[in-house]
């Protein structure tokens, strides 16, 4: 009650013009703010290129390997290395909207791994594999996943384990992110 009846006197004592210009020198830099949360905002969100991760392998000659073939399946084949270490297959790029349609058409019609997912280019270091060309078109007749090539070692769950175990947080969060 004692602080409401200060800040009354307060109110009071200031002429109005006095307190106008005291509410607009407080309330502008919060409304600028906003305008430029907002403004900033969208276009960011405009400018972010959307990705179908396909699969990561643990080297680059691996990932090179597995990107060959798929570009064979697919004109717009990239490949980027993750902060992991590891080094993400991809196609794209697409819009958010675009992305997320596709992979659900790649995914069911068996063309891609099952547990493909959208990426964001923020996730995404330097690429080793660049598109051929960004035409979102898959290569007519194609309709089988390719095979993966003699030289790739497969881990064992076990070996799988302990090499998981070896990694950082971060990392293990991004293999997990990539599995």
């Amino acid at each position: 009650m004692l602080a409401q009846s200060a800040s009354c006197r307060l109110l009071k004592s200031k002429r109005p013009g006095q307190l106008k210009q005291m509410t607009s020198q407080r309330l502008m830099p919060v409304l600028v703010f906003i305008f430029a949360v907002i403004c900033c905002g969208n276009v960011t969100a405009q400018e972010t290129n959307t990705w179908i991760q396909v699969e990561a392998r643990p080297t680059e000659e691996q990932a090179r390997a597995r990107a060959s073939d798929y570009q064979q399946l697919f004109d717009d084949v990239a490949g980027f290395q993750l902060r992991s270490g590891w080094y993400a297959i991809v196609l794209g790029p697409y819009s958010q909207p675009e992305a997320t349609q596709r992979l659900a058409t790649l995914k069911a019609t068996g063309q891609i791994p099952p547990d493909s997912y959208v990426q964001f280019d923020q996730r995404l270091g330097a690429a080793f594999v660049t598109p051929k060309q960004t035409s979102n078109q898959q290569t007519p007749g194609v309709t089988a996943l390719p095979s993966a090539s003699g030289d790739v070692d497969l881990e064992t769950p076990t070996q799988a384990r302990q090499t998981e175990a070896q990694l950082l947080q971060f990392e293990r969060e991004e293999l997990q992110d990539a599995l």
